[in-house]
């Protein structure tokens, strides 16, 4: 994945995973494989890097909160 496609990528899911208000849709395992994916990339930045865990970090508050909503 290029350097563009990565900074591409990453703004999709933090737009995607910003405006999740259940997991009816797509699972949260689909996106934590997709971040996954993500930090696995050849050539990621620092940036990119933090990038990608406050997103997984979010991604887990947010499966935590629904979880608890379920319950």
């Amino acid at each position: 994945m290029s350097n563009c496609q990565l900074e591409k990528e990453l703004a999709h899911l933090e737009r995607v995973i910003s405006g999740i208000r259940n997991f009816e849709a797509l699972p949260a395992s689909y996106w934590r494989q997709r971040l996954q994916a993500a930090a696995q990339a050849e050539g990621l930045t620092r940036s990119q890097c933090q990038h990608v865990r406050r997103l997984q970090a979010q991604l887990a508050s947010l499966e935590r909160r629904l979880g608890e909503e379920q319950a």
